[in-house]
């Protein structure tokens, strides 16, 4: 059986299905030079959240823009898209989506699959970059419990960076995203990049399995150490969000 994993990342109105697609962004793990963007329009019915735009950058007018594809379309080009991607191989292929948490991003494509009528061709199973990061950091709180690994919050941020990418600066993007996303995935998991576009941004050491464990080990706690420094900084700044 041929698996294709598709990353993928949407952006919306907010962080309920109600809300609405805004974009949708992909990336055939498998054949990276294959990518799908698309921005729709929101029904002038739905409820668009302040936080919402502020995050992804999008205007009340572009979001509701009657010259955007519908959401149902944008489902439909979508379904096409990864379609094409799973031609070339014959026999079984399962497709599966993947990315940063894609439990968000799936919740808002069934929606819109649902609304345009079309079959879910996705397993329901997902290729999580969160979950495989923080499974790294929590074989390093195995090995050391002193090392207070387990403050890090692992955030697209910070799944990104600790890949050996620039942290994402100004709105988010679906398709920019989706790219991270897999770039990341290939750097966790296989010691490898994926896309041409960040061969200049090298590979940790600690991600590089040519490099002694333990030596690979420390490094990473260092990354960590580095991060919770400064995310304690930005939390005694605010101050603390549950005062004990």
């Amino acid at each position: 059986m041929q698996i294709i994993r598709l990353i993928t990342d949407t952006e919306t109105g907010g962080l309920e299905v109600e809300n609405g697609l805004l974009s949708i962004g992909s990336v055939n793990y498998a054949n990276p030079s294959q990518v799908f963007y698309v921005e729709c329009r929101v029904e002038d019915s739905r409820t668009i959240t302040p936080q919402a735009l502020k995050v992804n950058g999008f205007t009340l007018e572009q979001a509701h823009d009657k010259g955007k594809p519908s959401e149902a379309d944008a489902a439909r080009m979508f379904f096409e898209f990864s379609r094409e991607c799973a031609k070339p191989y014959v026999g079984d292929v399962r497709l599966e989506l993947g990315g940063e948490n894609p439990n968000f991003d799936v919740k808002f494509l069934q929606a819109a699959f649902r609304n345009a009528g079309l079959k879910w061709i996705f397993e329901y199973r997902t290729f999580d970059l969160h979950s495989i990061v923080s499974g790294m950091l929590d074989q390093l709180n195995q090995k050391y419990r002193k090392s207070r690994v387990q403050d890090v919050i692992v955030s697209t941020d910070f799944a990104i960076e600790f890949a050996g990418l620039r942290a994402r600066q100004g709105v988010h993007n679906a398709l920019e995203d989706a790219k991270l996303e897999a770039e990341a995935l290939s750097r966790v998991t296989r010691g490898i990049g994926l896309l041409p576009e960040f061969e200049n941004q090298p590979l940790p050491d600690y991600l590089n399995l040519s490099v002694d464990r333990d030596l690979r080990e420390k490094l990473a706690l260092a990354f960590c150490e580095v991060v919770r420094g400064r995310e304690d900084a930005k939390t005694e700044k605010r101050g603390t969000i549950f005062p004990m």
